[in-house]
């Protein structure tokens, strides 16, 4: 609720369920929001519950790919992801099994010198000791992220 109700930009791919979820949430909001199309999902289209946010101009949709690969893959989510730590100022991961693409990819954004959060829990230890910092109070990484 933070994030959103603070303007905080969003951006991401909200492919799995529990990112589906959170994206309705988000829309909710009034801040900016980045979609970046997954493989197989060229070209993008709006679907009818971003259609608000898409004519209110606070929501872009974009394909990484030239010719997008016919379904989404590991190494094509990993690309498209790797597109989006480039594209962001700040990052937060909810969460990032250790020695995954996802962990790779918070280990790159770091190596980049983009602030990285997450939660601060036990499961996300890894995190926390590659140099990711717990998500605080508001006003840590939301004032960086505007």
């Amino acid at each position: 609720v933070a994030l959103r109700d603070a303007g905080v930009p969003v951006a991401g791919g909200f492919d799995a369920p529990m990112e589906k979820e959170c994206l309705r949430f988000l829309l909710r909001g009034t801040q900016p929001m980045l979609i970046l199309r997954s493989p197989g999902q060229r070209p993008p289209r709006v679907a009818p519950a971003w259609r608000p946010a898409f004519a209110a101009g606070r929501l872009l949709l974009a394909a990484p790919f030239a010719e997008a690969p016919r379904r989404l893959t590991r190494r094509s989510a990993f690309q498209r992801n790797r597109v989006l730590v480039a594209l962001s100022s700040v990052l937060f991961v909810v969460h990032a099994q250790p020695e995954s693409y996802t962990e790779s990819l918070v280990h790159e954004a770091l190596k980049w010198g983009k602030p990285v959060y997450t939660l601060d829990l036990a499961e996300n230890a890894h995190l926390l000791a590659l140099g990711a910092r717990p998500l605080g109070a508001l006003g840590g990484p939301l004032s960086e992220a505007q």
